[in-house]
């Protein structure tokens, strides 16, 4: 059992996490602009996965009374890009996530373990400081359209500034990659500390042979 949590499961967990976070949504932030007499419904939306970030790939989806020309778009784009900085950290975390596949080629089960839980925990890290600072970016990106947000007229004298918490949400990319990293240092945890058990165990506790009596 022990061989199979370091040697398939544990590659195969990291290899999810690593898809996890690169194809479903990692953060996203959404707001809804009411309708009136002059402006249709309109809803402004930017939502990023592991790759877009890797990429520097973000696109801000405007529709309704907002719609957007396409000069228009690119340079909505361009104002909502993620720093340089971002990018870099996403890439480490998947390159870091993608290298927890390496205790698969250790042949002790122990420093197979130890090596994934480090792993793990260095993945799990690594996430939430991405996560961390990419929703502190779409803070800035909300205030600046909500500050813009607040010279339409179907929303003149409304204080939406201090809303700004309620439009940005970690995606569903970070909570499952994140559940699979922990989950994996767990079980990995579990295999080393047996493992251990296993190999100091009292002389006095070994099986005894099965021979018969003289």
């Amino acid at each position: 059992m022990a061989t199979a949590v370091t040697r398939r499961i544990t590659p195969a967990g990291f290899l999810l996490a690593v898809l996890l976070f690169l194809v479903l949504p990692f953060a996203t932030a959404s707001c809804d602009v009411p309708a009136d007499q002059a402006t249709a419904p309109s809803r402004l939306s930017l939502s990023v996965t592991g790759s877009d970030l890797a990429a520097s790939r973000e696109h801000l989806d405007a529709t309704g009374g907002l719609a957007l020309s396409p000069a228009q778009q690119t340079r909505a784009d361009l104002l909502v890009r993620m720093p340089r900085s971002t990018q870099v950290l996403a890439l480490v975390t998947a390159v870091l996530l993608l290298g927890g596949v390496a205790p698969a080629l250790i042949r002790r089960v122990r420093a197979a373990a130890a090596v994934a839980v480090a792993a793990a925990v260095a993945g799990g890290v690594l996430l939430t400081v991405t996560a961390y600072v990419t929703l502190r970016q779409f803070t800035m990106f909300a205030h600046s359209f909500l500050v813009y947000g607040t010279y339409l007229p179907s929303v003149e004298g409304r204080n939406l500034d201090n809303r700004v918490g309620e439009v940005i949400h970690t995606g569903s990319g970070f909570w499952l990659a994140l559940g699979t990293v922990l989950a994996l240092a767990a079980a990995n945890i579990a295999v080393f500390v047996r493992d251990r058990k296993t190999t100091h165990r009292p002389a006095g506790e070994a099986e005894r042979s099965p021979a018969g009596p003289d």
